[in-house]
């Protein structure tokens, strides 16, 4: 019963995410991203995978969003997450972030009430939480839908 109560609040949750968009993103034009390079890291082992140009507009949005620094994250990293390189590194115009940004992190919440997690690798190597306005739910499972299917049809080959 409790899951069940969890899995539609977390649908709930997920649905306004979706249908109502961030007061704020209006105001705030999205950061401009020439280029991302994506992993997916499960168990400590990376898979790559191509960013599509939906989900790269999403992650603009993302970081545009950024408002605020949550915390410092030096210890290790938890066991499933999504890493976004930028060989072309990404500065945002009004941001609390106080340099160029050349990797983040987005975490897979472990529990259904749990948020998933921004992280900014620093310049001194250390990531560091941040809260984006924006919701990172629906890029997580945009990009879980994409490997989803390109690991289906790898498949059937």
């Amino acid at each position: 019963m409790h899951r069940f109560f969890g899995l539609i609040l977390g649908l709930t949750c997920m649905l306004f995410s979706i249908t109502l968009p961030a007061i704020s993103d209006a105001a705030t034009p999205p950061a401009r991203i020439a280029e991302v390079k994506g992993v997916q890291v499960h168990q400590g082992k990376g898979k790559s995978f191509t960013v599509n140009r939906i989900s790269q507009s999403e992650l603009e949005h993302v970081l545009a969003g950024v408002d605020r620094m949550m915390g410092m994250r030096t210890s290790h990293l938890p066991d499933e997450y999504v890493k976004f390189r930028f060989p072309k590194p990404v500065v945002l115009s009004t941001s609390p972030v106080g340099h160029p940004i050349r990797e983040i992190i987005i975490t897979r919440p472990t529990k259904v009430w749990e948020p998933p997690r921004l992280l900014i690798k620093n310049q001194q190597q250390q990531w560091v939480e941040y809260h984006s306005r924006q919701s990172l739910m629906p890029l997580l499972d945009r990009i879980k839908a994409t490997t989803h299917k390109i690991d289906s049809l790898h498949a059937l080959v």
